[in-house]
């Protein structure tokens, strides 16, 4: 699988997929869709209700040249609400911040009510914050069951036979207090 390639040389390890349940996401769950080009690549959730950014890649070369921003503007176009998961700003890599730039830039604001923690696959504890952008306002609670629902169909998409155990909402998924539902 080639994309995976790609991804492996780009995120941090703790944050990919097995290369075997991504294959599975892309050959049997009929919302898991590939876009890829030379230049771009995004693995993503098209649910009925909104549009779940698993990965985005744009290529190094041609970074800063407006083909991300072209991406997400296609996924705008669905008029429905896009999330995605990235990892907290850390200043000792660089890569961190322009991944939070870009997402900024793009109109997307962080969740700060949904905290999103999981073990990785070696068994380490990762917290990823909760960006979206949508044309309508969401509630926090709307954000947690989407990704409640990213948990159930893509996360934890037959995460007992890739991992071993099963992903669950409940056990990565915390709506912080006080919450304006």
């Amino acid at each position: 699988m080639s994309c995976y390639h790609r991804l492996e040389s780009y995120f941090p390890h703790e944050e990919l997929k097995s290369k075997e349940q991504l294959q599975d996401l892309l050959q049997n769950q009929v919302i898991y869709k590939k876009f890829e080009t030379e230049d771009a690549l995004l693995l993503y959730g098209d649910f009925p209700s909104f549009l779940f950014v698993d990965y985005l890649l744009i290529d190094s070369r041609v970074r800063g040249k407006g083909i991300g921003g072209q991406v997400i503007e296609k996924l705008k176009q669905h008029e429905k609400p896009i999330l995605l998961e990235v990892e907290p700003a850390q200043p000792d890599h660089p890569d961190t911040l322009s991944r939070i730039h870009f997402y900024k830039k793009h109109g997307f604001i962080p969740s700060e009510k949904v905290e999103y923690l999981y073990t990785g696959k070696n068994g380490k504890t990762v917290s990823l914050e909760i960006y979206y952008w949508s044309p309508r306002t969401l509630t926090p609670t709307q954000i947690w069951t989407y990704m409640a629902e990213v948990c159930e169909k893509i996360h934890g998409f037959h995460s007992l036979k890739h991992y071993g155990r099963h992903i669950r909402p409940e056990n990565v998924l915390k709506l912080k207090s006080p919450v304006d539902r």
